[in-house]
């Protein structure tokens, strides 16, 4: 079966009310740090808090932009690595983008072919459906 897409809405959801959250920490402890008395371990512990929690913030959103930038390119090589060990069907030279529905280049028992996948497990090439591997072997 090939992998469908995966939705990064929930987790973008998820993320930015985290970040919010620790961001809005970072505020209030920063606000309470400054009306506490120079030099006072509350004021020190305040800010603590405070800078910990905009580092935590920063890495939050610094994940949010790594997953966002990688998340085609991880879908895309975990597609080509099924399409191969599955069905055998290999990216023609160039061929690097995949999305589903739309006819692609690829080399199939050593010839070029166009193919188009619909996930999670229709495969045709040249007008005729690929079967996966072990049961094209079974059948």
């Amino acid at each position: 079966m090939i992998p469908q897409p995966v939705s990064l809405v929930p987790l973008a959801v998820i993320v930015i009310l985290a970040v919010g959250a620790l961001a809005y920490a970072a505020f209030k402890a920063g606000t309470g740090a400054a009306r506490s008395e120079p030099g006072s371990k509350a004021r020190l512990a305040g800010f603590t808090v405070t800078g910990v929690a905009m580092a935590a913030a920063l890495g939050g959103l610094a994940m949010m932009a790594n997953i966002l930038l990688t998340h085609e390119a991880a879908y895309e090589a975990v597609v080509w690595v099924n399409l191969y060990e599955n069905y055998g069907i290999a990216p023609a030279a160039g061929t690097v983008e995949f999305m589903p529905g739309v006819p692609f280049e690829a080399i199939l028992d050593g010839e070029a072919v166009s193919c188009t996948v619909i996930p999670p497990g229709s495969v045709d090439c040249d007008g005729e459906t690929v079967l996966p591997l072990a049961e094209g072997v079974q059948g």
